[in-house]
């Protein structure tokens, strides 16, 4: 009996020789093949996949998501009795409520309510470092594309270390959304998310010195947030990054400005995936969260929710939106307090080089204090809702309410002091600055819309020629001082608003001719601070080229 010819293998071809539809020997040599040898393609090289699996005859299935939040919302009721902590391997899915049909089934065979928001993550796989985790599921053309935008080419650990002390100096107390000690120790093995990290770096390069910028390759700080911006996209785009919590504090991170380095991933984008994420996980409803979370994450959650409620408030009130994401009857989290710091590194404010010397107990007031500012947003936004017969009596309420919040602040964030004081400020000055001109702004909007509702008045104006003449002490305050490149970039969206108000009013009868001189002479100089903060943030140039046209057209120049 003839012996049978057994078949041989088709041989297959790399990925990249694959895509250039070339010859590859990576069959008979292995990968890496000798042309990609040759072009330098050694990191990339890999066979294509067989289309089918020889396992099961079909072709096997890809799972982008750790677990599936069905199967969670049944089965996760046997998590430990003890709370995850930050240490803790953790993976966090959708909060599912008591209506939903999988929750009922629960119940209907004797299950406990499902906890739904951490569970414990499996040792099924381990990687040797967060690159190889982060890429494991990825496509081989994913791969390429990863490779090719040079998304793990990091700068170096002193730039990063440098880039990481500007953003808890400057930035971190209007947006403390991470937890500091878990985040050093994280970078310092080389295990935190790439990006988190290139959204954290890219909201500090406009505050970094030219010498860090030169390092990375780039002469102005506009190139080098485009190219973290595209890094940090790609690594969004190919589900890099699997952890919601990392998604959600990298979306907060990019929607800082409201620069847009693409049509369809602007600001808003961020913050509407941020605010999203964040519903999903069951932020917005701590009281059922709270029994599963050692007290570090959920000070952290806590930071994290007002935190977005801030932006929400602030874009609602700048025209950047028209709606808020979540109701205060469908939110049970209490305002943010101090004590909700408690993972927050400690300093005098002066401007140490120890990172653990970096975010101040006045820094964290000032958080707080603002979500106050907040709250109060919040009820002229409810009031405004309800239409014109209740405005008038409702404004004069909230105006009480922002007279008992100035009242009730510390002796050390009196905005006087601040004006009078001589010495050299310091990250507690700028703080505290941000936050009474935060509230100055809501003044002068409030009478806005109230002039809008039921009509202008005397009185009406003159509240706004106040509030807005406080607001203009302050800005030429940071001038002066020196400190007008390091204030977030909402309060040039605030201070835009309160010029164009100015712009506005000084066309009403009953605007007086001694008020419209004063105010003309103080809005010169407010062009100075757009001309300013223009070096810093780029959309600045559109606000002073508009307030600029808007001045000649009005005859007041």
């Amino acid at each position: 009996m003839a012996k049978k010819q057994l078949k041989g293998k088709k041989p297959r071809a790399c990925v990249p020789c694959h895509e250039r539809k070339v010859r590859c020997d990576a069959t008979d040599v292995g990968t890496p093949c000798s042309r990609c040898i040759k072009k330098d393609r050694v990191e990339v090289c890999q066979l294509v996949p067989n289309p089918r699996s020889r396992v099961s005859g079909r072709a096997a299935p890809r799972s982008r998501a750790a677990t599936g939040h069905a199967k969670i919302a049944i089965t996760a009721h046997g998590v430990s009795g003890t709370p995850p902590s930050l240490d803790s391997q953790q993976i966090v899915v959708e909060y599912y409520r008591e209506l939903n049909a999988l929750t009922i089934l629960g119940h209907a065979l004797g299950q406990p309510a499902p906890p739904g928001l951490v569970q414990r993550k499996g040792n099924k796989q381990r990687f040797q470092s967060r690159q190889e985790q982060e890429i494991s599921l990825l496509s081989p053309q994913e791969k390429v594309l990863v490779h090719e935008r040079r998304v793990y080419d990091l700068p170096s650990h002193e730039v990063r270390n440098a880039l990481i002390d500007l953003f808890f100096r400057h930035i971190y107390s209007y947006m403390p959304i991470v937890n500091y000690s878990q985040f050093m120790q994280e970078h310092s093995n080389n295990d935190c998310s790439t990006f988190v990290l290139y959204a954290m770096m890219m909201t500090v390069l406009p505050l970094a010195p030219g010498n860090i910028l030169e390092s990375i390759g780039h002469a102005n700080a506009e190139m080098a947030r485009f190219e973290y911006f595209t890094r940090a996209r790609t690594l969004f785009d190919c589900n890099c990054e699997r952890s919601e919590l990392a998604l959600l504090q990298g979306s907060l991170l990019l929607s800082w400005s409201q620069q847009s380095f693409e049509l369809n991933k602007t600001a808003r984008f961020w913050h509407n995936n941020a605010s999203r994420l964040a519903i999903q996980m069951g932020l917005h409803r701590c009281v059922d969260i709270r029994p599963q979370l050692d007290v570090a994450i959920y000070c952290l959650y806590r930071r994290i929710w007002w935190t977005i409620q801030q932006r929400d408030v602030l874009l609602l009130l700048t025209g950047f939106k028209d709606t808020r994401h979540v109701t205060e009857e469908e939110c049970d989290t209490s305002i943010i307090e101090l004590r909700d710091f408690e993972e927050s590194p400690k300093s005098n404010g002066t401007r140490s080089n120890d990172n653990r010397d970096l975010v101040c107990n006045v820094q964290e007031q000032c958080f707080v204090h603002i979500c106050k500012l907040i709250v109060i947003c919040v009820r002229f936004w409810q009031l405004q809702q309800k239409g014109c017969s209740l405005f008038g009596a409702g404004l004069r309420n909230i105006n009480e309410h922002l007279g008992t919040w100035r009242a009730n602040l510390p002796q050390e964030m009196d905005h006087s002091e601040l004006i009078q004081s001589r010495a050299t400020w310091d990250l507690r000055h700028e703080c505290i600055l941000v936050m009474h001109l935060l509230s100055h702004y809501l003044e002068v909007v409030l009478c806005r819309t109230a002039a809008m509702r039921i009509g202008e008045s005397s009185e009406i104006v003159t509240k706004i020629s106040r509030a807005a003449f406080e607001g203009r002490q302050l800005i030429q305050h940071a001038m002066i001082r020196g400190v007008v490149c390091f204030m977030p970039p909402f309060v040039m969206d605030c201070v835009a608003q309160i010029f164009a108000i100015e712009l506005q009013m000084m066309q009403s009868p009953e605007c007086a001719a001694e008020v419209k001189l004063f105010m003309e002479a103080d809005l010169r100089k407010l062009q100075e601070y757009f001309e300013l903060t223009a070096q810093i943030w780029p959309e600045a140039k559109l606000y002073s080229s508009a307030l600029c046209v808007a001045y000649s057209k009005l005859a007041l120049v």
